[in-house]
């Protein structure tokens, strides 16, 4: 059985989860580019809107983190 609180908070938590997913899908994150005026490839469009979750300006490694990227494997 859910405790109050959490059945409380419930359609929120439905909604704000919406929101989120609406938010951080490739096709409207494109839109809002598009609609900028920008017309920027798939990756460029993902760096940017994780440039702006870590508030502008990142170092490599953090933007890298963000995109849930890791440096190449070296070849020998």
């Amino acid at each position: 059985m859910a405790e109050p609180h959490a059945t409380q908070h419930e359609p929120l938590l439905i909604s704000l989860t919406g929101l989120m997913s609406r938010w951080s899908s490739f096709d409207f994150q494109r839109r809002i580019t598009a609609g900028c005026g920008v017309t920027l490839d798939p990756v460029a469009v993902n760096a940017l809107y994780a440039l702006g979750l870590l508030g502008g300006t990142a170092r490599p490694s953090a933007l890298a983190d963000g995109l849930h990227l890791s440096r190449p494997q070296r070849r020998n």
